[in-house]
């Protein structure tokens, strides 16, 4: 990811530390060579809109090497996120939130069954207020297009489906929403943890350390 000519690099890395010292969890998984794999902090947020209690789960930072966006240590951080919001507050529902590019979005929609772009009909109106109140709280964000300016721009971005016939309909689903996302501009996203969610991550995460491990016939 580079920056746009505007941004002032030693702004940008100041902001990066803010966030990255006031984060709930940091998650830095090693190799066995004991070299950083990724990063992935995580704010966990407990908030009450119209008198009703949720946790906010934001994501940010988050960047993995190549060789290791299939390791088990992406999902081990994302559950250990999870385990903090049930225990800040129990029972609360908890949403995934954060503005992000085509990759994020596509990694989400791996796991969730519903990951949104906008205000949809697919939720409730209680999450309909929720995410307008978030959108508009979001620097960049212009209601017009429905989209954030960042600060940032993506390097060699994708601009192919993905290989997976699974995603093409999510990856078509973004291109429409931001056509324009190679020029520094991203969706806000929002998707509700549920049970099926967590079923996934525990199977993919149960594959992943069984291919670690070199067991026959496991997938990822």
């Amino acid at each position: 990811m580079g920056l746009k000519p505007h941004i002032d690099p030693k702004q940008d890395w100041e902001k990066y530390r803010r966030w990255v010292r006031t984060a709930d969890l940091a998650w830095l998984p090693v190799d066995r060579k004991r070299a950083l794999r990724s990063t992935f902090f995580y704010k966990v947020e407990t908030v009450e809109h119209e008198q009703k209690r949720c946790v906010l789960i934001w994501p940010e930072y988050s960047y993995t090497r190549p060789d290791s966006r299939k390791s088990a240590g992406i999902g081990i951080g994302f559950v250990a996120s999870l385990l903090l919001a049930a225990v800040r507050a129990p029972l609360a529902p908890q949403y995934i939130v954060g503005t992000g590019y085509v990759p994020s979005y596509l990694a989400l929609c791996h796991a969730f069954d519903s990951v949104f772009l906008s205000e949809d009909p697919a939720m409730t109106e209680w999450e309909r207020s929720l995410y307008r109140s978030l959108v508009q709280a979001t620097p960049g964000y212009d209601r017009t297009t429905g989209v954030v300016e960042m600060g940032t721009i993506p390097i060699h971005p994708r601009t192919t489906p993905p290989s997976d016939p699974t995603l093409h309909h999510a990856w078509c689903r973004y291109l429409a929403q931001n056509p324009h996302w190679t020029n520094g501009y991203t969706c806000m996203l929002f998707a509700r943890v549920t049970g099926r969610v967590l079923i996934a991550t525990a199977q993919r995460l149960a594959a992943r350390a069984r291919l670690h491990l070199g067991f026959p016939n496991s997938s990822v």
